[in-house]
């Protein structure tokens, strides 16, 4: 959200299902009042990519938009997007990055891009997840046959738009994340957040404990005889006690890390790492999931996991 504010949107549209609203709502809720106005859209079942624009047709009311799609979040560069958003003499605005050696292969350049002749010079990918788009958009899908869903639709409702006088744009941006089903993707991104953060003054407010680096910590999380070492973010109602929390690492909103070491993770909203002997690194812990040592006689591993969890030990 503050990505697109600070792009120039005035407003935010969110197209979801109710269960994926309801979540995002709480999730936002909890975000800077200052963000961009939200107005939600909700249907009563998941949709495509095509049917999720054509819902969010009557809010946006004939304004030019920025399409976002939830899988993709850009760190930086966000004067590029600015740029495309304030732009009208274009239909639409594509955005490429330089190609990375690493690159997989779902990202491999759209052949309906290079067709319409404005992919810029040199070796890159066509961002599959950010596009710019004038009202005259919606023209577009109305020319797609019934059904038509996806990417490859959406590519088809851009060739349309190309093909009026006013054209398509392509504009090269780098710094463009976009998920791609592994967790070091995940951890990644945290990484990129994390070296955003700005210094915070924290003196005086827990005495008991000592921080190094860039910490924020929200003022409701209870620390005490830890050792923070940042970029860290602590969120609200969080418990750190008797701890060491290394460089980039994530806590959410009531996580409680206790009599444990965590560095480069992410702890999602609810987790907790307690009494644990060995110190947590480059993991991911979802809402809610716990990691905990049992004094309990015979000792044993004691392992609740779910379909495709992964657990390493050393």
């Amino acid at each position: 959200m503050r990505s697109l504010r600070d792009a120039g949107a005035d407003g935010v549209v969110v197209v979801a299902d109710h269960p994926s609203a309801s979540q995002l709502r709480h999730a936002l809720g909890l975000e800077d009042e200052k963000l961009a106005d939200v107005d939600w859209v909700e249907l009563d079942a998941p949709v495509g990519l095509v049917a999720g624009i054509r819902a969010a047709g009557g809010v946006l009311a004939g304004e030019r938009f920025l399409l976002h799609r939830p899988d993709g979040l850009l760190m930086h560069n966000r004067a590029t997007l600015r740029r495309a958003l304030a732009d009208r003499d274009s239909n639409a605005t594509l955005f490429f990055r330089t190609r990375r050696a690493a690159d997989p292969v779902a990202l491999h350049s759209v052949g309906a891009a290079s067709r319409l002749g404005v992919e810029p010079e040199g070796d890159v990918v066509m961002l599959d997840g950010i596009y710019a788009f004038a009202p005259a958009l919606f023209d577009a899908l109305r020319e797609l046959e019934p059904g038509s869903e996806g990417t490859g639709a959406l590519l088809e409702a851009i060739e349309w738009l190309d093909q009026s006088p006013a054209g398509v744009r392509a504009e090269l941006l780098d710094g463009w994340w976009q998920y791609s089903n592994h967790p070091q993707y995940l951890l990644d991104a945290n990484r990129q957040i994390l070296d955003a953060l700005e210094p915070v003054a924290l003196e005086g407010r827990w005495p008991e404990s000592r921080f190094e680096g860039r910490v924020h910590a929200d003022p409701t999380a209870q620390i005490r005889g830890a050792l923070i070492r940042g970029p860290v973010i602590i969120g609200a109602g969080a418990k750190v006690v008797d701890a060491y929390v290394g460089p980039y690492t994530a806590i959410g909103r009531e996580v409680v890390v206790q009599n444990a070491e965590v560095e480069s993770s992410m702890l999602l909203a609810g987790s907790s790492v307690c009494h644990v002997g060995a110190r947590i690194e480059a993991s991911i812990l979802g809402r809610g999931a716990a990691v905990t040592r049992d004094f309990r006689l015979p000792r044993g591993m004691r392992l609740l996991m779910g379909e495709g969890a992964r657990l390493t030990l050393s």
